[in-house]
């Protein structure tokens, strides 16, 4: 059994549909799905099997649609003094809207009747203790309820449920992968939030597990700001396909299947360039080519900390770090041309402008520092992978 496993995080949960997106793309099912707060709202629309109903609601879903505030309060440091405000003289956020949403997308007896086994974590104020629930642990006709129960942060204004009052189950477990292990799942998919709350530890012998995580800040707990979400949306995509392995790179998401593209982009260089460039960087073999096969290119490898590594692996790092410098956008799958033509368009075209004229600076002295030559090295290669087009 595969048990998929939705880490809580209030607006960081549009992370859990862009993986999934790719998840589904890649021919994933579940048998089991279990969740934490915005886990357990998400993974409910997963075990009812509305995958399209939380994409639509997460690609509509904007700060005012969830909570009411003053005029001008929807930044994140606003959010917070409305939050405030909202506690002491309103006794907490008013969640009515994201219970009327609910209510709308949430269909309880579809959950109910789905093959998709589904688990939540609330933790029950009244009691003193966490509750681990399985949808038949939930009492007809309260599945909402329990789910705003699984979410329920101090600074939200909250009803009693049945003479209960419940507390956010993240404080308990915010990830509840034990839930799959005790419907017996061998299998799991954990996509994280990186929320700061507390998780479980859990067996991990004879278990198969594919951890998705963010490499980038997702924002707080109650950013629902429009731009936050469909960053995350798309963060989420990356780095699950990422994590399946079909994608490389380090910082950027590539879909590159071999190195042969790269190679060849290399080895087209003309002789001529080949020449340049050794000679703007004081290098003095009689083959040019060898120069910047033999020389060159390990001479990159080694200021980029690359190691072990093909020139396909050399060179999409090459690429990386001159996208970072270049502010090149992350959260996108690009192929070797189409990154390669993001990189060069970002080009200092009063710098770099030796690639349609000469390699040497317009002073005409060499180009020495570490930064110079790999960016010259790039805007090069670039140049001749993305078949020299040059930004229009």
């Amino acid at each position: 059994m595969r048990g998929l496993i939705l880490e809580g995080g209030g607006g960081k949960g549009a992370f859990h549909i862009g993986a999934l997106k790719a998840l589904y793309e890649a021919g994933y099912d579940f048998d089991f799905v279990a969740g934490t707060s915005i886990g357990a709202m998400n993974g409910a629309l997963i075990a009812q099997n509305d995958f399209d109903v939380a994409v639509d609601w997460w690609e509509k879903l904007d700060t005012d649609k969830l909570f009411t505030f003053g005029e001008g309060e929807k930044s994140t440091a606003s959010l917070f003094g409305g939050a405030l405000r909202s506690i002491v003289f309103d006794g907490g956020l008013d969640t009515s809207k994201i219970h009327e949403i609910l209510c709308e997308i949430i269909n309880e007896d579809r959950l109910r009747a789905s093959k998709i086994d589904f688990g939540m974590i609330t933790i029950s104020l009244t009691r003193r203790r966490p509750l681990e629930l399985f949808k038949e642990d939930i009492p007809k006709g309260k599945l909402v309820d329990y789910l705003m129960a699984s979410g329920n942060l101090p600074v939200f204004k909250s009803e009693p449920l049945d003479g209960e009052k419940f507390l956010d189950g993240s404080f308990y477990d915010n990830c509840p992968v034990n839930l799959a292990l005790k419907r017996g799942c061998r299998e799991v998919v954990v996509i994280r939030t990186y929320t700061m709350r507390p998780i479980k530890s859990y067996p991990k012998d004879g278990l198969s597990e594919l951890i998705i995580k963010p490499d980038a800040n997702l924002g707080t707990v109650l950013d629902f700001g429009r731009s936050t979400l469909k960053q995350n949306m798309s963060a989420g995509y990356c780095e699950a396909k990422r994590a399946m392995g079909l994608l490389r790179g380090e910082t950027y998401f590539l879909d590159v299947k071999d190195n042969s593209l790269l190679f060849n982009a290399l080895a087209a260089l003309p002789d001529e360039t080949a020449a340049q460039l050794a000679s703007a960087f004081g290098f003095t073999m009689s083959d040019p080519k060898r120069t910047l096969f033999e020389i060159m290119i390990p001479e990159a490898a080694r200021m980029l900390g690359v190691s072990s590594a093909t020139y396909g692996d050399i060179l999409i790092s090459l690429m990386e770090h001159e996208a970072k410098k270049r502010g090149v956008p992350r959260f996108t799958v690009y192929g070797a041309r189409a990154f390669a033509r993001e990189v060069w368009t970002r080009r200092d075209v009063i710098s770099y402008g030796f690639v349609t004229n000469n390699i040497m600076s317009p002073t005409g002295t060499m180009l020495q520092s570490k930064e110079r030559f790999l960016s010259t090295l790039c805007d090069v290669f670039v140049n001749s992978l993305s078949e020299g087009e040059a930004p229009k």
